[in-house]
């Protein structure tokens, strides 16, 4: 279950800012006991010989419960795969959208299809609240 409320952010690819790409919602994680968020992302829309990273945009509201369980993050792109877990948990709470990186993955020339970009906690068993997620975004590593 979640809530939207309307937001706006652009997204970069390659260098260029465009514009017209934007998390239009944000989406409240009300109650679920099984946490996936997933994206694919064809890469004929990215620039070859190019490595990319994957960044889960987020907030923490005041009142959530049960992110304190290792998620893990993957990317998959043909046959490359990269998992590891991460932390949805910080010492401080913060107004500011923070940013968990999710992986990378490198597009070469003559590349096709799709990556995979997906953050999962099913393990866990309890219940969750209160994950603020804006969107997944994708950017040259620097």
């Amino acid at each position: 279950m979640y809530k939207t409320e309307e937001h706006g952010i652009a997204v970069l690819i390659g260098t260029l800012l465009i514009s017209f790409i934007r998390f239009s919602e944000v989406a409240e994680l009300l109650n679920v006991c099984w946490l996936e968020i997933c994206c694919k992302i064809d890469v004929s829309v990215l620039s070859p010989k190019t490595t990319y990273c994957a960044y889960l945009v987020f907030k923490i509201a005041e009142r959530s419960n049960g992110l304190g369980f290792p998620a893990v993050a993957s990317v998959k792109f043909g046959m490359y795969v990269s998992e590891h877990r991460v932390s949805l948990t910080f010492d401080e709470q913060s107004n500011d959208w923070l940013k968990l990186e999710m992986g990378e993955f490198f597009v070469d020339e003559g590349d096709e299809g799709e990556v995979d970009i997906s953050l999962m906690e099913t393990r866990g068993g309890h219940w969750k609240r209160g994950l603020i997620v804006q969107g997944i975004e994708i950017r040259p590593k620097k």
